[in-house]
């Protein structure tokens, strides 16, 4: 199958002010192009996956050729389906920067854990106006094709409205990071130990799977430290829109976060 490159989406400036360039799709029409889109995105991995290959960015982090191809799909979509939004992705330059309506991509969320084989790996998808996160979608195309979308009120599991599992106490509670080493270095780790000195069961069931965990109340709590924007942004409709709350340290850019419910925030905070 042949992958079409977008490598120049820029919009016309003078385009940029007509309103049809500017309007904010409806939750229901986000998730439907974000479901349409995941169909090729499932057929992208599946056709590569198997002559997958990978380098390492500037910040050491491995990238492969599926996260390019998948981005470049995204963004050749956005680009006909809402042009004049400004697009912000892991892998390319952004675009339209200067758009109130921002898309926010990661193509492989959970890259490293991807190359090696692991399942446990997303598509992020996500929708901001003037900088504040508005919808998000995530894609897991090897669990059973699962997406789950939010509006920071509500999620949808595979369409359907989802009310996540009841907080049911210390000893039945999982918690999780994406990467132990990193959060041993950080400001949360004593809120991170208190959890697991109250009962806790601690894991590395990172990036968005954990996300997903934690969205359907089977985590009690998820810790993360460095994220990027593309990491978190496209989550936070998804974590909010399940009844959860995030504790952010340091900046409020979603960098170092805890997520969890109310009452779990409260004991350990």
């Amino acid at each position: 199958m042949k992958i079409v490159e977008y490598p120049d989406l820029g919009i016309p400036q003078n385009l940029l002010s007509y309103p049809a360039y500017r309007k904010m799709p409806s939750l229901d029409e986000f998730i439907k192009f974000c479901k349409s889109c995941s169909e090729y995105i499932r057929i992208i991995i599946e056709d590569y996956r198997e002559s997958l290959s990978w380098t390492l960015k500037q910040d050491g982090s491995r990238v492969t050729d599926i996260d390019f191809r998948i981005e470049d799909y995204l963004r050749g979509q956005i680009a006909i389906k809402f042009p004049g939004h400004g697009i912000f992705g892991e892998e390319r330059d952004p675009i339209n920067t200067s758009s109130e309506i921002a898309w926010i991509l990661d193509p492989i969320d959970g890259t490293y854990g991807f190359s090696k084989g692991s399942p446990l790996f997303g598509t992020l998808i996500g929708l901001t106006f003037k900088g504040v996160p508005h919808y998000g979608y995530m894609y897991l195309p090897f669990l059973h094709n699962t997406w789950l979308a939010g509006d920071c009120k509500k999620i949808f599991k595979n369409g359907k409205p989802f009310l996540p599992k009841p907080f049911s106490g210390w000893k039945e509670s999982l918690i999780l990071t994406t990467d132990q080493q990193t959060l041993a270095h950080s400001e949360i780790l004593p809120y991170w130990q208190k959890a697991i000195d109250l009962g806790s069961t601690a894991r590395t069931w990172g990036d968005c799977y954990g996300y997903y965990l934690l969205s359907l109340g089977e985590a009690s709590l998820v810790a993360d430290v460095g994220l990027k924007p593309c990491d978190i942004i496209p989550l936070v409709p998804i974590i909010l829109g399940s009844g959860h709350e995030i504790k952010q340290f340091g900046s409020n850019n979603y960098s170092n976060i805890v997520a969890a419910r109310k009452e779990v925030l409260e004991t350990l905070f």
